[in-house]
Order: C-alpha cells, then structure tokens, then sequence
C-alpha cells in the first residue's frame, strides 16, 4: 500500500526531479523514494536526532548533531541520482509519493512548535547593548539547564524575560547577586562597597577584530569608544563606554533575596537594572553558552566565556 513494488526499475526525468525535490525539503526523502532505504533511512535519522537533541540540555552535541545535519542535508542531494551504465534504474521497494506531503507536515510540525521549548534555545540578538562580547546580529545558543544544579555567577552571560514584558527575552551580564548592595559614582562602581577593577584596554588596533564586519566611518567610531576591561569576581570581560552623561549618574541598588543585578556591557547605552530593578530569578531562562552564526566567523562554535580575556 504504502511502497512500490520491488523490482528494478528505469527513472523517469519527473521521478527525478521529484526525489531531487524531496532532497531538498528533508534530508533522506529523496532516496526512501527511489527504494533505497539503508541510505535514505541514515540521512533521515540525523535531523531526527538533532530535534531530540534541544532536550539533552547539552550545547555541544547540538552544535555537533546540527553540523551533521547540514552536512546530511547537502549529502542527500548530491547522491540522489543513481547512475549506472544503463540510465537512471532503481531497485524498486520505495515509498510512493503521496506519503511524503503528510510526513513533511508532521516533520516540520515538530520543528516549529519545538522551537520556544527544549533545553537549549537559538535567539538572534537584535540590540548592541552587549557588544563587544555579543554583537548585533549574532545568533547564539542558551543552556536552559545551567543554573538547574549550579549557582548563577556573577559575570554570566544571562537570558532573562524582561519584566515590564515577559514575551521579550533580553540578554545581560550578572553584577549583583541576591542581598548584595552595587552602587555607582557615575564613574566607580562599588558591589559590597568594594571597587569593581576597571582597566582600559590598551591600544586602539586590537579592536578591530572586536567589530570585524563593519565597515568605513563607524568601523572609526567605534574604535575611538572607550573599551575596558572590568573584573569581577577574578573573571574579565570586554565593557564599551559610550560617552553618553546621562548613563553617568549615581546609582545605589540592594537585591533582595533571589534577585540579580543585570548590566549590559555597553555601559552608556544599555538598558537594565538600573531602570527596571533587579530580576528575580524566576525570570532568567537559562545561561548563554556560545555564538552559533556571527559576521565573524572566527567567533562562531567558540566553546569558552564570551567576552573573556583569555
């Protein structure tokens, strides 16, 4: 009912075309329906797997199992004709046409509806509020399991919906942790009253690679930005000073128990704690683990803390 019968068989130019086209729409389709099904069957459970995988809760095997996916995507296309001395043949066995538009919708139906769930979620950063560490544009991948045995830490690179509207997620940097006091001159910032160690980044040449992509005159303004190092915690990051006088003002907050005190890393511009308060960490959904697509590509599958010195 379902397959075709199994003996060998010539390839019409529309078959042909058609297996191409199943190719395309999912890796392994097009060789179920031509009959070879070991082949189609192993380029099929790839993306399979890689599905599952948002629930492992384990970034580099679905960075890995993604990388396989798209390399199953493109195998299965250029090994769809069957060529022997005597045209197009096909053992026969394949699965008949009208199967696939219901397992396609089924397929895709799981992707779309997986994809505000699982334990590692893709988000594409659409401010600059944390450059130099993540830029606009970058798509990176959050571990929604992080914290679940593990403590949040100061420094992290975090995920969290944003108070006045939940539907958003925002990304910021942990300064404060619960019951801790941070406050400001407008120019030193203190956690605990002790100063948070603030070196500026020598020579204007290195940052260049910071900002790789961006071309002509605002590649020159955004050298000429103040760029430090800050340290907390003996953890080092990239900061961005904007020069703008009204981020300079004092500021003094104490978090209550379960709350933290977030800041982006593009000081002068970002919008945080300092204007809606620390967030609870009901609200955080998970740590940022890496960038999975940037316009520098020398930042891309880079498994180490984002925005480090080392």
């Amino acid at each position: 009912m379902f397959f075709t019968k199994n003996k060998p068989r010539s390839i019409s130019l529309l078959q042909l075309f058609f297996a191409l086209l199943l190719s395309v729409c999912f890796p392994g389709f097009g060789h179920l329906y031509l009959g070879r099904s070991r082949v189609g069957g192993a380029l099929l459970a790839v993306p399979i797997f890689f599905l599952g995988s948002k629930w492992l809760g384990n970034v580099p095997i679905f960075v890995i199992l993604f990388i396989l996916t798209a390399g199953a995507w493109l195998l299965s296309i250029v090994t769809i004709i069957p060529y022997s001395r005597k045209g197009w043949k096909t053992n026969g066995g394949g699965l008949k046409w009208w199967c696939f538009p219901p397992l396609l919708l089924i397929l895709y139906s799981a992707y779309f509806f997986s994809l505000p769930f699982g334990n590692v979620r893709a988000f594409e950063v659409a401010d600059q509020n944390m450059e130099p560490s993540i830029l606009l544009g970058d798509r990176i991948l959050v571990d929604t399991t992080a914290y679940q045995d593990a403590p949040i830490k100061r420094g992290d690179i975090v995920a969290f919906r944003f108070p006045l509207q939940p539907n958003q997620i925002w990304l910021k940097r942990v300064i404060g942790l619960p019951g801790e006091e941070v406050r400001s001159d407008g120019s030193l910032m203190q956690i605990n009253g002790e100063p948070v160690t603030n070196e500026p980044i020598i020579g204007l040449q290195p940052l260049m690679s910071i900002y790789g992509g961006i071309k002509g005159d605002e590649l020159l303004y955004r050298r000429l930005l103040k760029c430090h190092w800050e340290e907390v915690d003996s953890r080092k990051y990239a900061i961005v000073y904007d020069g703008n006088p009204v981020r300079k003002k004092a500021f003094f907050y104490k978090s209550k128990e379960n709350e933290f005190f977030l800041l982006g890393d593009r000081r002068d511009k970002s919008i945080d704690s300092r204007d809606f308060g620390p967030v609870t960490k009901e609200s955080i959904i998970g740590k940022v683990h890496s960038i999975w697509r940037s316009e520098n590509t020398h930042r891309i599958g880079v498994y180490k803390e984002i925005g480090s010195k080392e």
